[in-house]
């Protein structure tokens, strides 16, 4: 069986700490929110599941400790691409019935 991937969006933030420094921040037990945000290429082909392909996104939250494993959890949400019925020319058409 043959398959591919590709990566179509992938956006990297440090939420807490600094990357590559030899000071070790403290991060106290309990629960924490740290907020973030991104935007989205308008580009994105829409979330899609079928028999021989898929397109999934996520966002992933790491957790790097000093000592101890890594904790890792991973979201998925859907993407639904922006369909501008101005770009196509069948939406010009129109349609009636009658019963």
């Amino acid at each position: 069986m043959r398959f591919s991937t590709e990566t179509y969006f992938d956006k990297r933030d440090i939420l807490f700490g600094h990357n590559y420094s030899s000071y070790r921040e403290h991060l106290p037990a309990g629960t924490h929110c740290l907020p973030f945000a991104f935007t989205l290429p308008a580009n994105l082909p829409s979330s899609y599941v079928g028999r021989h392909a898929f397109i999934h996104y996520y966002c992933e939250a790491l957790i790097e400790r000093w000592n101890k494993p890594s904790v890792a959890e991973k979201v998925f949400f859907t993407v639904s691409e922006v369909l501008d019925l101005n770009n196509d020319p069948r939406a010009d058409v129109s349609l009636m019935w009658s019963t």
